[in-house]
Order: structure tokens, then C-alpha cells, then sequence
């Protein structure tokens, strides 16, 4: 039986349900384990009234963790959320040790095929990803070499361990800034391979693929299915897509280059696909969809971004898949970006 947890708010409510049922079309009898970050949330999850599914509260959490719940006062709420990763897992791996594994994935994913028999590696403790950024991206490795957006922890004592000590860490210092070989809660995994043992970085360019690492391998699509060579596509990592209004989307990839429209339809529109049967199915609930996420990182939204957004054509309409501005250029973007970027800090 694979475990897998995650968390989100109300308005990762279509997301998250989208996240949970490619799970359960993957993987029948997965079970979850959702921290319910808000009423919202709760009372949602509670109507679906799903045996596999497993509900979490914050204040459940938080009357076991007195240190986690002391460090909401220090941090925003999208940082809070960062600190929440570790706790999660270790908490449900320390109230059912009958578990074998379980496998933490952020809301913004979507399964395509079934995950748990790849996470199944021999003597993996803790399975995690690397970024995998392109060579013209490479800067970006300040965010951290590894991923936090999937990770797998065997109910062994080495993976304990590690979960122990990344929660005291992000309980110390989570924020959403560079400093000191810190990042969020996410650049402390740099050094688990050499910390911990029975850490396994996964190589498998199909599981948790994202905007950032699409580029690092030859993506075409076969029969409506996207593959690298004979690799198929099993979770990609929808990070920063967002509905901007209508049917227009912000592809979240402008920093790291712009998808080809046959690609994007293929992975993009998939997910569209589930997010709207999501959104159908918490409407048949009497759950009006919440609307798009608040831009709890606004910097991002600069009119800058905006500008370079449509200048390489990162505005996309889900009619075709076809973008707003931009070109043949557009898969350059992150380069062209990198580039700016690294300019702009020898100068500063």
C-alpha cells in the first residue's frame, strides 16, 4: 500500500483534489494523510467522506509541536507554511508505525503514472530529487540543489533522523530569503546524501518535473503522451501556474524558458483538465471554488514580469495553447533572465 501526505489552504482546495485523485487513478488504494490548513479545507476533505483519506489539522499539529507553534509568530504565512514541510511527515510517521513509507508531495503536482514502485529503491531511507536545472539556469542552484516537492521517508530510524533534524532546523530559521547557505525550508537538503545515510537521489528525469528542469531533457510527445526518449512522464510539478483571468494563464515559466506548444498541451493541458474536474466535483459538494491563489510572493509580480511574460510569451490561452506574444525565442527566456540576473548582482 503506498502513503502519501501534503497540505494546503482553501485556495489550493482544486489543486489539492486534483493532486489526490491522479493519485487514486494511479494508485488505487493510496491512502493520505492531508493537513488541513484551514476550516475550509476541513470541512471540504470531511465531505468527500473517502475511507484512503486521512484529515489533519493545524491545531492538532500544533498542540504536538509547541516549538512549530511558537514559531508562527516569527514568519510570515507563506514561511510558516515552509516550516510546516518536516513536521508533517515526522508527525504521521510517529502515530502510525505501521507504516512501511510515506511520501510527501506538494499540492501543485499531478501523477501521470504510479510513483510508488520507482520510490521502492533498495536500502532508501529517504528518497529525494534534484533540480535538474539546465545549464543556463544554473544560478538558480542557490534555491537549493534538491527539490522539496517530493520527498519519500522509509519508517526507519535513519529517515527519523533526518526528519528530526530538518524539523529543528526549520523551526530555528524558514524564510523566504537567501542567507547564510540558507533557503527556506528547502536548501537544508543540500547536504543530506552526506549527512544521512540511505538518502537516494532519484535520476529518473520523469518524476518530479517542472518548469525549471524540462529543458534538461528531450521532451517530445508521442500519441498525446509526453516523453524523454523511451522515459515517460510519471509527476510534474505545476509550480507557479496560476489563472490570470478567463482562460489565460501565467505559465510560471519565464524564468526558466517557455514550453512548446505540443508539450504544454500535452502536460499542461492535463492538468487543466483535472482542475476543472476538481473544481466540478467541490462545486457537487456545495463548494464554490475559492478563486486564484493570493500572492503571498509578490515580487514576483513586478511589472517587469509582466513585460518579460509577454515579450517571450509566457502568457498562455488553454484555447490551443497558444501564448500572448512572444516567439521561437521563447524557450531562451531563462537564459536570456539568468543572464540579466547575473549582470545586475556584479553591479550591486
Amino acid at each position: 500500500m503506498s502513503c502519501y501526505c501534503t497540505y494546503f489552504d482553501r485556495h489550493y482546495l482544486a489543486p489539492g483534489l486534483a493532486l489526490l485523485e491522479s493519485v487514486w487513478r494511479c494508485e488505487p488504494t493510496a491512502e493520505w494523510w492531508l493537513l488541513c490548513l484551514d476550516d475550509d479545507v476541513a470541512e471540504t476533505a470531511a465531505r468527500l467522506a473517502d475511507p484512503r483519506l486521512h484529515l489533519l489539522t493545524l491545531a492538532e499539529i500544533e498542540a504536538a509541536d509547541p516549538e512549530l507553534a511558537a514559531a508562527k509568530a516569527n514568519r510570515s504565512l507563506v514561511e510558516y507554511y515552509f516550516t510546516l514541510t518536516p513536521c508533517l511527515p515526522r508527525h504521521v510517521l510517529a502515530r502510525n508505525p505501521g507504516l512501511e513509507r510515506l511520501t510527501y508531495l506538494d499540492a501543485d503536482m499531478l501523477l501521470f503514472r504510479p510513483l510508488a514502485p520507482i520510490l521502492a529503491q533498495d536500502g532508501a531511507s529517504v528518497v529525494i530529487t534534484a533540480h535538474r536545472f539546465p545549464e543556463e539556469c544554473a544560478g538558480l542552484v542557490v534555491c537549493g540543489k534538491y527539490n522539496v516537492g517530493l520527498l519519500s521517508f522509509r519508517n526507519d530510524a535513519a529517515a527519523r533522523t533526518c526528519l528530526d533534524w530538518w524539523r529543528e532546523r526549520c523551526v530555528e530559521w524558514c524564510y523566504d530569503r537567501h542567507e547564510a547557505g540558507r533557503y527556506a525550508d528547502q536548501k537544508y537538503l543540500d547536504t543530506w546524501p552526506e549527512r544521512f545515510p540511505g538518502v537516494v537521489v532519484l535520476p529518473h528525469v520523469g518524476v518530479n518535473c517542472a518548469p525549471w528542469n524540462w529543458r534538461s531533457a528531450d521532451w517530445r510527445v508521442a500519441n498525446g503522451e509526453a516523453r524523454a526518449g523511451e522515459t515517460p512522464l510519471v509527476l510534474f510539478h505545476f509550480a507557479r501556474f496560476r489563472r490570470w483571468a478567463g482562460p489565460l494563464w501565467d505559465s510560471g515559466q519565464v524564468d526558466f524558458g517557455v514550453m512548446p506548444r505540443p508539450l504544454r498541451r500535452a502536460i499542461y493541458g492535463a492538468y487543466v483538465a483535472a482542475l476543472r474536474a476538481a473544481e466540478n466535483r467541490l462545486r457537487k459538494l456545495g463548494v464554490p471554488p475559492a478563486g486564484a491563489s493570493p500572492r503571498l510572493r509578490p515580487a514576483r509580480y513586478t511589472p517587469g514580469h509582466w513585460a518579460w511574460m509577454l515579450w517571450f510569451g509566457g502568457l498562455w490561452c488553454e484555447w490551443g495553447w497558444w501564448a500572448l506574444g512572444g516567439g521561437p525565442w521563447g524557450a531562451r527566456s531563462g537564459a536570456v533572465l539568468e543572464r540579466r540576473r547575473a549582470r545586475k548582482a556584479r553591479t550591486t
